[in-house]
């Protein structure tokens, strides 16, 4: 084996075990982001940890997706005197890069969802618009680098839904139904989520239409959707009542 070829196996080891550790380190951060979820039921400890996870990590990408879960929290418990400063501390940028096989938009898509999709959810359920809008208008500011995003392209539309805009979404929440979405970007992992979001916004849509055979297609996403804790949340928000199988009739 030539010296040059002992040189570049010996450089992508090197290579390969940087990225491995990279990994690791990320891994790490990401399951200390994960367990303030954990805590999302007890308003104190969730801010309090949430504030603990912020300021005890040196990294400015994870640093924005503690914010972005402050902000969530903050417009399920009617903090909405938070909102503007916590969207300050909000760098979308900071998701915007190419590291090896690492995608920082896709790896993100996670915090943009609670961002564009579930703050603005669940402030609508509280008949909140004018927060709504504010949020909205601070997404806007990132559309060119956004804006081939699916998970954005929903968020938008949402917006339609809540503000009584054109079909309220209901073209695009059909088409993402029908598969037609290939023009946008989206990691497989999330893709049945968005589906769930874009099913429950257009049942909605189908019962303020009376249009009970539609909706009665979507029932069966809406139950299994309504099977996690945020489905269940989600499909609340939107005042959307699932009626009881009969097997659950019959149990209760």
């Amino acid at each position: 084996m030539s010296y040059i070829v002992i040189l570049v196996c010996g450089a992508f080891v090197i290579y390969m075990l940087y990225n491995i550790f990279m990994l690791s380190k990320r891994n790490k951060k990401n399951k200390r982001l994960i367990a303030l979820f954990d805590y999302f039921e007890n308003e104190d400890v969730y801010f309090k940890t949430c504030d603990e996870f912020i300021n005890g990590i040196n990294d400015d990408e994870f640093k924005v997706k503690g914010y972005v879960l402050k902000l969530w929290g903050a417009c399920f418990y009617k903090h909405y005197e938070m909102i503007d400063d916590i969207l300050n501390n909000i760098d979308i940028n900071k998701f915007v890069y190419k590291k090896s096989k690492l995608d920082g938009l896709e790896i993100n898509e996670d915090s943009i969802f609670y961002l564009c999709i579930a703050c603005n959810n669940v402030l609508y359920a509280y008949n909140e618009l004018e927060q709504i809008n504010k949020i909205h208008e601070f997404i806007n500011k990132y559309d060119d680098i956004l804006k081939d995003q699916l998970v954005y392209a929903i968020g938008q539309q949402n917006y339609n839904f809540y503000m009584n805009i054109d079909d309220r979404g209901k073209t695009f929440y059909e088409k993402v139904l029908n598969g037609e979405y290939s023009e946008y970007k989206y990691s497989r992992q999330l893709i049945l989520l968005f589906k769930n979001i874009c099913t429950t916004h257009l049942a909605s849509l189908y019962l303020s239409e009376n249009n009970n055979e539609k909706y009665l297609e979507l029932e069966n996403d809406l139950r299994e959707f309504n099977n996690s804790k945020l489905g269940k949340r989600y499909i609340a928000e939107l005042n959307i009542e699932l009626k009881k199988e009969e097997s659950e009739e019959s149990n209760a």
